[in-house]
């Protein structure tokens, strides 16, 4: 089988695997494919060039004759329609897409020294942890919030989340800070996360932990950044 064969057949599965995403046998392909796009579904949000070309593509082979032909299929070209299919098939779960690579802090740790880290690591939330258990999440946001709300208060060197509590209680917070199992699917986390922000939530982060519980350890976070921005 060469490249344009195979394309061929990759190509009528995306269409049969996207089809069933809709499941309206009425609407064509184009038609799955926007609507699809519009509810920011992967990979038809992030891949929708690509999808485009590919489309364009399966339309050059049906419809121009064989000494038309001008189109090459390269092996990129079907190693990169793989993965969309793939994706497809499987979709990404939040914990797919999640950063892993958690920073955390104990309640008795110096605010400004986990201010640094902050600034020199790029970190926008960190977990607080007393004895192993999730006391609160800290970010520039809420300690912005708090000495706003707190003029008699200053952060001094000394200061530690215990001095603090009441500015990283999740309770308490202005963000939104969302729990969710690591199993979730992306996609269907990312329609939340923007929805609550059309309605005018301030949109903070998503923090992942095997069944979706404060109770249990934080596995993976994704940022507003991580969701709106992508």
């Amino acid at each position: 089988m060469n490249n344009e064969e195979e394309f061929r057949r990759l190509f009528t599965d995306f269409e049969k695997e996207t089809k069933k995403k809709i499941r309206n046998k009425k609407l064509d392909l184009s038609t799955c494919i926007e609507i699809l796009k519009k509810d920011r579904i992967s990979p038809y949000y992030n891949e929708y060039d690509f999808i485009s070309f590919c489309r364009w593509c399966r339309n050059r082979i049906s419809h121009v004759n064989d000494n038309e032909k001008y189109l090459i299929y390269t092996d990129e070209l079907i190693k990169r329609l793989k993965e969309v299919i793939k994706v497809v098939k499987h979709p990404y779960t939040i914990y797919d897409k999640s950063i892993k690579d958690v920073y955390f802090a104990n309640i008795n740790d110096k605010v400004k020294n986990i201010m640094k880290v902050i600034e020199e690591e790029r970190f926008t939330h960190i977990p607080i942890y007393e004895n192993d258990k999730l006391v609160g999440i800290f970010s520039e946001g809420c300690i912005f919030n708090y000495l706003v709300n707190n003029t008699n208060i200053s952060i001094t060197d000394n200061t530690t989340f215990n001095d603090i509590r009441d500015c990283i209680n999740i309770t308490n917070s202005k963000e939104l800070i969302m729990f969710v199992s690591k199993v979730e699917l992306y996609d269907e986390i990312t329609k939340k996360f923007i929805d609550e922000y059309n309605k005018g939530e301030r949109l903070s982060c998503v923090m992942i932990t095997e069944n979706g519980k404060e109770t249990e350890k934080i596995e993976g976070i994704l940022t507003s950044w991580d969701i709106i921005g992508n």
